[in-house]
């Protein structure tokens, strides 16, 4: 049997950058991907690579309030279950430098 991953409610204060399909196959991230790391820099309380592993999961402090959903970039930050993976996103602040 499979294991079932882990996950986090969001809400009280931790909220979440859902990027979904931002990592191309080569490795390179989507601009999408890019500006969200750029606009959260050192805020960013833990990146992730998501259960896909093409997207990543943001994870951020931020006020409870109404769900913003996009076709690549969506953010939660209340009454959402995130599953996550606990694997690490190395290079954000590389890529937060770079875009800036």
């Amino acid at each position: 049997m499979e294991a079932l991953p882990h996950g986090v409610m969001l809400g009280d204060g931790l909220a979440c950058w859902d990027l979904d399909g931002v990592i191309g196959e080569d490795g390179r991230l989507h601009p999408d991907a890019v500006a969200v790391l750029a606009e959260v820099g050192d805020a960013a309380l833990w990146v992730e690579v998501s259960l896909s592993g093409r997207g990543l999961h943001v994870f951020v402090r931020g006020d409870e309030g109404p769900a913003r959903v996009g076709e690549r970039v969506s953010y939660y930050s209340r009454a959402r279950f995130i599953a996550v993976t606990g694997l690490r996103f190395a290079g954000v602040r590389d890529v937060a430098r770079s875009a800036a």
